[in-house]
């Protein structure tokens, strides 16, 4: 049926087909919801994402999903990631401006790469907490989304 050699080599090239496609982690988009009258000062969402990929390059983006297009000026948000291992990261981004909002269905999104080439080197839980250096009108959720690049 087929010679050995070529066996061999669809043997190799279907192990490495598998290897290839297992060693990539799918998109992941996790978002909560917030208080949509209004998300206070100070009041966290906390969204955790499960990594299985310590190799793969990622990019990080936080999402916001509006009632209504948002009004007003830029924001400052304070974002604290914790690694399985309880490595802890706090920060805050200053001046966020949803310059970029899409509207989907009757309500609005606004994407931001907060970290982009980065790579999740534990297996396990990232827990990404996210908090409004002042009052919001009209966010329902906050999430984020990690993608392979």
């Amino acid at each position: 049926m087929f010679r050995p050699g070529v066996l061999r080599l669809l043997c190799l090239l279907s192990l490495l087909a598998a290897m290839v496609y297992g060693c990539g982690a799918p998109d992941h988009e996790r978002m909560v919801d917030v208080d949509p009258v209004l998300w206070k000062t100070g009041e966290q969402a906390v969204i955790a994402v499960d990594n299985a990929d310590t190799v793969g390059w990622r990019r990080l983006e936080l999402l916001w999903v509006f009632n209504d297009c948002p009004q007003g000026g830029p924001l400052d948000f304070s974002i604290t990631v914790v690694a399985p291992d309880s490595t802890r990261l706090t920060e805050t981004l200053r001046g966020v401006a949803f310059a970029d909002v899409q509207k989907q269905n009757s309500l609005f999104q606004s994407n931001l790469i907060y970290r982009d080439s980065v790579r999740l080197d534990r297996v396990g839980t990232y827990t990404f907490t996210v908090a409004p250096s002042r009052d919001i009108a009209g966010v329902k959720a906050v999430g984020i989304n990690v993608t392979d690049i």
